[in-house]
């Protein structure tokens, strides 16, 4: 599987779980979470696109031939949404993006649930609480903001009920490997 590939695979994972409200019920496992209407470091839009086409409608193929997915994510005080978009090409390589999907709700952020020296593999809990809640984590470095993929139904009640891979995992559920995408600060 190509990079290109695996990376459309992640980001159309993570499209999926959030729109689809993903994750249990349950406590939430985050530590200190709140839903404090102040600004947080996540504050303003997010876009991870598989076409490099992070602006506009236009839209093309990945490396791998197949038609770029943009992913938006707008953080805004203690709320969030998430839209969705698919490249339409009609004929060629070119086309336009067109919305999937889009979904909101509020979020939370925690405790590190993932402590290092190397400030790369630090991970802060991330509640999406929408329908159903989705107990995530991220890690944010200057303009770039990586959110783990959750790939099985977490609870949030611990470390290992929380997401927190960043890196090439392999997903247990489709026994493949998965590359979490990248989200710039737009």
């Amino acid at each position: 599987m190509s990079t290109s590939t695996k990376k459309n695979t992640a980001l159309l994972f993570l499209t999926l779980c959030v729109l689809s409200a993903c994750g249990g019920g349950g406590s939430n496992g985050a530590g200190n979470t709140s839903g404090a209407t102040t600004v947080s470091e996540l504050e303003g839009t997010w876009i991870a696109a598989t076409d490099s086409n992070y602006t506009g409608t236009s839209c093309g193929l990945t490396a791998s031939g197949t038609p770029g997915e943009r992913l938006t994510i707008t953080f805004n005080l203690n709320r969030y949404t998430v839209k969705s978009e698919s490249c339409a090409i009609v004929l060629g390589n070119k086309g336009s993006y067109i919305l999937a999907d889009t979904a909101s709700g509020t979020f939370s952020i925690g405790d590190i649930v993932v402590t290092s020296s190397d400030p790369t593999a630090q991970m802060r809990a991330l509640d999406l609480m929408g329908t159903t809640t989705i107990y995530t984590s991220y890690n944010l470095m200057g303009n770039q903001l990586h959110v783990a993929l959750p790939f099985q139904t977490y609870d949030g009640s611990a470390r290992d009920k929380r997401a927190f891979q960043i890196a090439t995992f392999l997903d247990p559920a489709t026994k493949q490997l998965v590359v979490n995408p990248t989200f710039v600060r737009q």
